[in-house]
């Protein structure tokens, strides 16, 4: 897939006000390997910041000027985020197209982001172009009532405002934005790193696999994740199928911190060793005693007759004369 760039990108007034740390990410938000042909991608944006050599921090100041500016949305519930006008720029120029786009839009986890993309299609694009229709009929689908407002609720609560908890009946502790923020850092710290751990060991993780990762790292430790994906590399299947049946193999046995995964794996390792013991090889003594007696004539000199000597002797002075 390509993406267009048109040349007057660098004279546009929100692009040239845009700092080069901004307009480097939607650079690589036009351009993302994790794109798709609708500008709504699943993009979690630590995994963006990896992939554009920025820190956290870094990515997400240029990242906030980009919503500022109106260019881009996010969805950071879901880890979505929609280029208002990629579709401007990359229309789909045929029905065949928007068959395509239509299958797209079942990879892309569900998001209220899909509902700018109807309002930007219905509104900008369905008047010129009518092979949209089938699109904006499946938008429809997916943006009935229940789901809008399901979705929506869930945006607008967010992750990391302040939660009370109930110690005890006389006692309650408030867990404050900064305590959840804290651990949601943690969090996104122990992903990029699985990111960048499952790129070196296997292939650059495409957004399924992305949230693969994150979906394992609530069940089990980071650590077990890690060597799930280096027990793979051992017996050389580096697949996502692979590291999850084995992931789902500990999971079976209750194993979800790495120190319960080593003890397993130790266990394993002796019991195997133990199954391909073999008892050593001993020769039976009757086999030793005859080969020292074959030893022991072969040692003795022969004793052939002097007639049969001087018959011996003829015979070879005749091959070395012939020779």
């Amino acid at each position: 897939m390509y993406s267009k760039i048109e040349s007057k990108f660098w004279q546009d007034e929100k692009i040239r006000t845009l700092s080069p740390n901004a307009r480097y990410i939607f650079l690589y938000l036009l351009t993302s390997p994790h794109r798709n042909m609708l500008g709504l991608y699943f993009l979690p944006d630590l995994y963006a910041a990896f992939d554009v050599g920025l820190s956290p921090e870094q990515f997400k100041e240029g990242f906030q000027e980009l919503l500022r500016k109106g260019l881009v949305n996010y969805d950071e519930t879901n880890h979505v985020v929609f280029i208002k006008n990629f579709l401007k720029h990359n229309p789909l120029e045929n029905p065949n197209q928007v068959k395509k786009a239509i299958k797209k839009l079942q990879e892309i986890p569900r998001t209220p982001l899909l509902k700018d993309l109807y309002e930007y299609i219905k509104n900008e694009l369905k008047p010129h172009k009518p092979h949209y229709n089938a699109l904006l009929e499946e938008l429809r689908k997916l943006l009935g009532e229940q789901f809008v407002e399901q979705f929506n609720k869930q945006f607008d609560e967010g992750y990391g405002k302040p939660v009370t908890v109930t110690e005890t009946e006389a006692e309650t502790e408030t867990v404050t934005v900064a305590e959840t923020e804290k651990v949601n850092e943690q969090f996104q710290q122990q992903l990029q790193q699985l990111y960048a751990i499952f790129e070196n060991n296997i292939h650059p993780p495409t957004s399924i696999e992305v949230q693969k990762i994150t979906d394992w790292l609530e069940d089990v430790e980071a650590d077990v994740i890690v060597l799930a994906i280096e027990e793979a590399v051992k017996a050389n299947k580096r697949t996502l199928k692979y590291i999850e049946a084995i992931l789902r193999n500990w999971i079976g046995h209750g194993l979800k911190t790495k120190a319960a995964v080593e003890a397993y794996l130790r266990d394993w390792e002796c019991k195997k060793t133990d199954q391909n013991k073999e008892e050593p090889f001993v020769i039976p003594e009757s086999v030793l005693e005859k080969r020292k007696r074959l030893d022991e004539e072969a040692r003795q000199p022969l004793n052939i007759p002097p007639e049969k000597k001087e018959e011996i002797l003829k015979v070879v002075k005749g091959l070395v004369q012939q020779s």
